[in-house]
C-alpha cells in the first residue's frame, strides 16, 4: 500500500510543476512560475547513499533561483538517517504522517457538522486562512498558493468540505487519484 501512496504523491508532485528534472540524487520538481510556493519547488531525494552535505550542495545549485531550499524524502529510513545533520545545519526538518483508513465509519456524521461545499467557497475560506498566516500579508504568496491549488484540482480531482457548510470557518480538501484519496 505504501508504494501506491508514494506513486500518488509522485504523480501530484510532478503533475503540478512546470519542470521535472533529474538530479544527481533524485528528481527536482520546479515551478519558476510560482517561485514562492515551496511545495512545488523541491527535490525528491531518491539516492539511498546520499549524504547530507551532497544534498545541501545539490539544493543550493538546483534551487538557486528560489528563496528557499526544500528536499523531500519518500524513504523514511533515509530521511531519518539524515534528519539530525540537516537540523544541525539550520534546516527545518518535519515529518509528514501518512494514515490509512482501513475500516468503515462507525457512525454517521453529526447533522450540520460539515458537508461538501462549492469550490469557490472552499477557495475563499482557504485564502482567508492563508492571509492570517505569517506570509499572509504577501499578496503574491497567497495568489501563487491559489494557483497551486488550481493545479492540484486538475491533477488530482479536488473536492472541498466545510464546516458549517453554509459559511465555513474551516475547510479541508480531498484529492483523489488512482483509487486513493488524500485529505
Amino acid at each position: 500500500m505504501i508504494e501506491r501512496i508514494h506513486a500518488f504523491m509522485r504523480h501530484a508532485e510532478e503533475t503540478v510543476c512546470d519542470e521535472v528534472v533529474p538530479t544527481a540524487h533524485g528528481t527536482a520538481f520546479l515551478t519558476p512560475s510560482l517561485p514562492l510556493v515551496w511545495q512545488v519547488n523541491a527535490i525528491r531525494v531518491e539516492d539511498p547513499g546520499a549524504d547530507a552535505g551532497e544534498l545541501m550542495a545539490e539544493a543550493d545549485d538546483v534551487q538557486a533561483r528560489f528563496g528557499h531550499r526544500k528536499l523531500v524524502f519518500h524513504d523514511e529510513s533515509l530521511g531519518e538517517r539524515l534528519s539530525r545533520e540537516f537540523a544541525q545545519a539550520g534546516w527545518r526538518v518535519f515529518r509528514v504522517l501518512i494514515m490509512l483508513r482501513r475500516r468503515a465509519a462507525e457512525r454517521a456524521p453529526e447533522p450540520g457538522a460539515g458537508a461538501e461545499v462549492e469550490r469557490a467557497l472552499g477557495a475563499a475560506t482557504l485564502a482567508a486562512f492563508r492571509r492570517e498566516q505569517p506570509f499572509g500579508s504577501h499578496r503574491d504568496a497567497v495568489e501563487q498558493l491559489a494557483e497551486m491549488d488550481a493545479r492540484y484540482d486538475r491533477a488530482v480531482g479536488a473536492r472541498d468540505f466545510g464546516s458549517p457548510p453554509d459559511d465555513p470557518a474551516c475547510v479541508c480538501r480531498l484529492y483523489m487519484h488512482d483509487g486513493l484519496g488524500q485529505v
